[in-house]
């Protein structure tokens, strides 16, 4: 089965930045594209960061059923709402998906997944430092919200408390106060997953998809599980095959000598084997 890293963190954490860095350098990742209400910002285009969508294309969602976590803010502007929806966008059965979201729609997404399918990636960075970016961000709208920075920050005070974090299973927290070394410990961990599960023989990665070419990596992953498995299966023929001996020798009350000279022989009959492996 595949992962859903799951990326979540305050406002102006840097949680977009890093994400949109990872996908450069982890094309293989799909992607879930989460669906919201609330207008569209400068420089964002529809279908990348968010669907931006009406009330009315929620609701219809719902009516159908595919709507697995849903949840509407309070603004200054209005109600804002933000939703996942169970779109055909995720297949588990042979990809790894990258997503962003919140701590509350993780939860859900764990709900509705699985606790073993998705890997949390909780972005961190100093409260005065985050407040920071986000004035220096609102600066640059057309017309800066003030007020509705204040009302996030104080709104994410509440809701990635430490006692909602451990609540969520929450232990490890990536620090963003460097962009490139927080990306660099995100990636190694999702490698980290990916190369575990293709030594795996209960993965998709270890058959090639047959009809169609595998990628480098998974083919990789396949011939190195194939080859570690057959040594590995070897030696411990090899093992299983000398101990017995071994035992039957002690069983029978051989003197100690009997047993150097046995262990002194098998040596000198397996060095090559041994050499080799």
């Amino acid at each position: 089965m595949g992962k859903i890293f799951y990326m979540m963190g305050k406002s102006s954490s840097g949680k977009d930045t890093v994400y949109k860095e990872i996908r450069k350098e982890l094309p293989e990742l799909k992607t879930l594209t989460l669906y919201t209400t609330r207008p569209m910002r400068e420089g964002e285009k529809d279908g990348v960061e968010y669907y931006f969508v009406s009330n009315e294309i929620l609701e219809q969602y719902g009516e159908e059923g595919k709507i697995i976590e849903l949840r509407t803010y309070q603004t200054v502007y209005g109600d804002w709402k933000y939703a996942t929806i169970d779109d055909g966008q995720i297949h588990l059965t042979g990809f790894d998906y990258l997503m962003i979201g919140t701590l509350e729609s993780y939860m859900k997404m764990k709900a509705y997944y699985g606790q073993e399918n998705l890997v949390p990636l909780y972005i961190e960075v100093e409260d005065g430092e985050r407040l920071m970016r986000a004035i220096a961000r609102e600066r640059q709208q057309e017309h800066p919200g003030y007020e509705e920075v204040c009302r996030r920050f104080l709104a994410d005070q509440k809701d990635f408390s430490e006692e909602n974090l451990a609540a969520a299973g929450i232990t490890r927290r990536y620090q963003n106060d460097d962009k490139v070394r927080c990306k660099e410990e995100i990636v190694e961990v999702i490698r980290d997953g990916k190369l575990g599960r293709c030594l795996s023989h209960d993965n998709v990665y270890l058959t090639p998809s047959k009809g169609r070419s595998d990628s480098p990596l998974r083919l990789s992953c396949y011939l190195l599980s194939i080859n570690f498995t057959r040594r590995r299966n070897k030696r411990e023929r090899w093992r299983q095959t000398e101990e017995f001996t071994f035992k039957k020798m002690t069983s029978r009350r051989k003197s100690l000598q009997d047993v150097i000279d046995f262990i002194y022989r098998t040596f000198l009959k397996n060095k090559n084997k041994i050499m080799i492996q």
